[in-house]
C-alpha cells in the first residue's frame, strides 16, 4: 500500500476514534499519518483542532502557522489560527463537525489515460511547452500545463520535479512537497528532488525535515558543494551552529578542489533528465559570508574578518562583508580601516542608515 493511501486511512481512522471519544488514539493516528506525509495540511489542521480543544494554544498556533505557509489561501486554517491567538478554546466534541475530510472529496472515480507510442516523447513535448511558458514569464501557466499532464501520465519523475520547482517558485509549498514526494516515489535516488523538498521545508520553517532532505541529497552526491551549503543553512536555521560551520567548511573545501566540477556536472547530467535545470552558482562567497557572520556572533573577531575578506575575494560585489568588516574594525578601534570599508559599502549602493 502506498504512503498516500496509508496516510488517508490513518486520517479516516483518527476521525472514527475521535467520534468514539478516544482522543489519545486519535492523536496517535494523526501523528502516524503525518510521519508518512509531513506536508499534509489536512492532518496538521486536525492536530491543531485537537490542541484547541485541549487549550494548547501555543502548539495550535505553531501548527496552523505552518499550514498557512504551506497553503497561504487556506482561510479555514486562518480562522483557527485567530482562535488560537485569542486563546479561544473549541468546545468539546466539536471536532466531529470541524475535522478536515478533504481527502475524501478526492476519492471519486478517476479516468486513466493510456499514452500511445513512446511516453518519453510526450514527456519531452510537455516539458518543452512548459519551458516556452517560462521564457515568457508565465510560471503559473507552465505549472498548470505540467499539472494537467500529470493527470494523463504519472510515470515521469522529472515532470513532477519540474512541477515542484514551479510550485516552489509560486509559493505553493504543499504542492511542491507533494510533487517532490511523487518524484522520489518513482525514482528514490533522485538527488534534485530531495533538494527541492529541502528548499520547501526550509521556507515552511520545518527545519528537521529540511535537514533530513538535504542529508539525503548529500548522500547521493557527496561531491556537490551546493548540497553541503544547503545542509549548513538548514542546520543554522535549526540552531545547530556547530553542524552548520562544519558543512559550510566542507562546501568550501569541495569547491576549492574542483571549482567548476559541481556546477558543470550537475547541469550536464540534468540536461538529459529534465528540461528546467539551471546552472548551479558557486557557493564560496556566501559560505565565507555566513561563516564570517557566525564567527562575529561568537566573538571570534579576527576569524570573522578573515572570512569576510575571503567572501569579497570570491565576489567583490557582495555588500554585507564590507559592512561587517567595517563594524568589526570599529569595535577594534581601527577607525581608518572601518571608514575604508564603510566607504566601499556605500560606493556599492549600501544603505547609509546601516552605518551609525
Amino acid at each position: 500500500m502506498g504512503s498516500v493511501v496509508s496516510a488517508d486511512l490513518l486520517v479516516l481512522k483518527a476521525i472514527i476514534l475521535e467520534q468514539l471519544g478516544r482522543r489519545d488514539e486519535c492523536r496517535d493516528s494523526l501523528e502516524e499519518g503525518l510521519g508518512a506525509e509531513p506536508f499534509r495540511t489536512d492532518i496538521l489542521t486536525n492536530l491543531a483542532i485537537l490542541d484547541l480543544q485541549c487549550a494548547q494554544f501555543e502548539e495550535a498556533a505553531r501548527t496552523l502557522t505552518k499550514v498557512i505557509k504551506l497553503t497561504p489561501l487556506d482561510f479555514r486554517a486562518r480562522y483557527f489560527l485567530e482562535q488560537a491567538q485569542v486563546r479561544r478554546r473549541l468546545p468539546e466534541g466539536s471536532s466531529t463537525e470541524v475535522f478536515s475530510r478533504d481527502f475524501l472529496k478526492a476519492r471519486g472515480p478517476r479516468f486513466v489515460y493510456v499514452l500511445n507510442g513512446c511516453p518519453e516523447d510526450a514527456v519531452s513535448a510537455a516539458q518543452t511547452t512548459a519551458v516556452d511558458f517560462i521564457k515568457r514569464g508565465l510560471l503559473a501557466d507552465a505549472a498548470l500545463h505540467l499539472r494537467m499532464f500529470t493527470d494523463i501520465y504519472q510515470g515521469s519523475p522529472s515532470v513532477y520535479y519540474n512541477l515542484g520547482q514551479l510550485d516552489n517558485s509560486l509559493g505553493l509549498l504543499a504542492e511542491a512537497l507533494a510533487c517532490g514526494a511523487k518524484a522520489l516515489g518513482l525514482r528514490p535516488d533522485y538527488r534534485d528532488a530531495y533538494d527541492l523538498m529541502g528548499n520547501a521545508y526550509l521556507k515552511v520553517g520545518d527545519f528537521a525535515n529540511a535537514v533530513h532532505s538535504y542529508k539525503s541529497a548529500v548522500r547521493l552526491d557527496p561531491r556537490d558543494p551546493m548540497g553541503f551549503f544547503n545542509l549548513a543553512c538548514a542546520f543554522h536555521a535549526s540552531g545547530d551552529d556547530a553542524s552548520a560551520e562544519k558543512n559550510w567548511l566542507e562546501s568550501l573545501r569541495l569547491e576549492k578542489i574542483a571549482p567548476e566540477a559541481g556546477a558543470s556536472a550537475r547541469a550536464a547530467a540534468g540536461a538529459l533528465d529534465h528540461s528546467l535545470t539551471v546552472k548551479v552558482e558557486p557557493v564560496s562567497a556566501p559560505c565565507c559570508e555566513y561563516l564570517g557572520l557566525l564567527y562575529a556572533r561568537q566573538g571570534k573577531t579576527m576569524e570573522a574578518i578573515d572570512y569576510f575578506d575571503k567572501a569579497i575575494s570570491f565576489n567583490p560585489g557582495r555588500l554585507i562583508p564590507y559592512l561587517e568588516i567595517g563594524k568589526l574594525h570599529r569595535t577594534l578601534n581601527n577607525l581608518d580601516k572601518a571608514r575604508e570599508y564603510f566607504e566601499k559599502y556605500l560606493a556599492l549602493g549600501g544603505d547609509k542608515s546601516n552605518i551609525k
